[in-house]
């Protein structure tokens, strides 16, 4: 057999944990004229036989859930957008707070909500959407009510509304419609309290999806795949680190910049001074030309420090700010991860736990004792004789409680698929968008610099050289 065979069998097969015995017995049922002498067998057609049977090995579960409810948002064509924010003074004996004014279009909707009903928002959506990615929100450290921080939060709750818009499920939600919707402050405290006093989604049955029905497959690939995409997203999460590190590193090498021009300036300023102060004193071999070039020289560096400051604005916008969210967001996927990752643990225990009961009520052989459903009759014997078959009926509620978690869990791990590829469509439509937005911005930049530099060109040019 030839080293590349070697390895691919290697790779694709031993390493993936297939059975070899099986994988021999599904070349030869392919092709009965090669068999299972791999020498016979040509590397395409090996490559496709062994996808087949990964293919073959998935299994599909359909089960039946909640349709989503269509309302106004359902169709996507709706845009969100937070206005502007305002403080308000709660009285003398409440801290004072901020309301965010959102507007959705064209539908026309306006609404005011705090920091905290935002919270809510997200919280609930975690409750009741356990199989997606929730995007974040920004953290709330201290009561800063400074304008640069505030304009900050704006930008990022808005990102958060928006993105909560890209997904059919979430933006047909009641929770999402109530919140963009309710202008009556105390008709949206009742819906709030009535969404708090509701319960945690632990039952496949009550997911709402678009079709209300789920497809749950299970195939060998899937932890691989969840393993993979796991360290991708805590590398992604690394990554988007990395940018805004060099990125406020970029703004203050730019900030440096700016101070260092405006000093130049400021020496042309002083030279003014001087020469001017000169020219009061002496009356006689003043020189007039000079005192004009000084000043155009330091509106020159004012000009020039001014442009280095539009682009610090602009590092901390396209760079810093997007790039935050974008970390944030991947916190969120390893969130979600984690979550998957927790209730497998727990299951995992769970079952070690039941069959280890099952196998010592087993060993009693008393089927009295195996607390079975008590409205069926059983033939002793046959579960006597019948392992499998007694440890299906045995403990009835407790592996009707491990089932109904294994449905959880084949759900988390479809979801995981999904969301993920959702999470690549959105983060690629919002990187194209940002910098689209960022290389328009850059050419008005070189235009209006260009107005800029001829104006300081044309004065330079006015000074009087004799």
């Amino acid at each position: 057999m030839s080293e590349e065979k070697q390895q691919y069998l290697r790779e694709q097969i031993v390493d993936q944990g297939y059975d070899v015995e099986a994988c021999s017995g599904f070349l030869i049922s392919q092709r009965p004229d090669l068999g299972d002498d791999l020498d016979l067998w040509d590397m395409e057609s090996l490559a496709v036989v062994q996808q087949e049977q990964i293919e073959e090995k998935i299994e599909y579960l359909p089960i039946e859930c909640q349709k989503c409810s269509i309302n106004e948002l359902s169709d996507g064509s709706q845009s969100v957008k937070i206005t502007k924010y305002e403080k308000q003074s709660a009285g003398f004996f409440k801290s004072s707070y901020v309301n965010f004014k959102i507007e959705t279009s064209p539908i026309g909707w306006i609404v005011q909500r705090r920091y905290s009903d935002f919270e809510w928002l997200r919280c609930s959506l975690l409750k009741l959407f356990p199989g997606y990615i929730i995007p974040p929100i920004h953290k709330k450290r201290t009561r800063n009510f400074e304008e640069g921080y505030l304009t900050k939060r704006q930008i990022f709750l808005e990102r958060f509304l928006n993105n909560l818009m890209d997904t059919f499920e979430l933006r047909s939600n009641l929770l999402l419609k109530v919140f963009l919707s309710c202008d009556s402050q105390s008709e949206f405290n009742n819906f709030q309290q009535s969404i708090n006093n509701s319960n945690n989604i632990e039952n496949v049955h009550h997911i709402r999806n678009k079709d209300g029905l789920l497809i749950l497959q299970q195939s060998q690939q899937q932890d691989q795949y969840i393993h993979l995409t796991n360290e991708f997203f805590q590398s992604q999460e690394l990554q988007f680190k990395k940018i805004r590190t060099l990125s406020k590193k970029l703004k203050q090498t730019q900030l440096d910049n700016a101070l260092v021009v405006y000093n130049i300036g400021e020496a042309f300023s002083n030279m003014y001074n001087s020469v001017n102060k000169l020219n009061m004193i002496l009356p006689m071999g003043q020189y007039k030309p000079v005192i004009e070039t000084y000043i155009n020289l330091n509106n020159m560096m004012i000009t020039w420090g001014n442009i280095l400051n539009t682009q610090v604005e602009q590092t901390e916008g396209f760079f810093n700010s997007f790039f935050k969210y974008q970390q944030h967001y991947a916190l969120s996927v390893k969130q979600f991860y984690q979550k998957r990752n927790n209730l497998a643990s727990e299951l995992d225990r769970y079952k070690q736990k039941l069959h280890y009961k099952k196998e010592k009520l087993f060993e009693q052989a008393d089927p009295t004792k195996w607390e079975m459903d008590s409205t069926k009759a059983y033939n002793k014997n046959q579960l006597l004789e019948d392992k499998k078959l007694a440890f299906q009926l045995m403990c009835e509620q407790e592996t009707r409680y491990e089932n109904k978690q294994q449905q959880m869990m084949n759900y988390l791990n479809c979801q995981i698929f999904n969301e993920s590829q959702a999470y690549f469509r959105i983060q690629c439509k919002q990187l194209v968008q940002q910098f689209i937005l960022f290389t328009q911005q850059q050419a008005v930049n070189i235009s209006e610099n260009h107005i800029l530099w001829a104006d300081v060109m044309v004065n330079l040019r006015s000074c009087k050289v004799s």
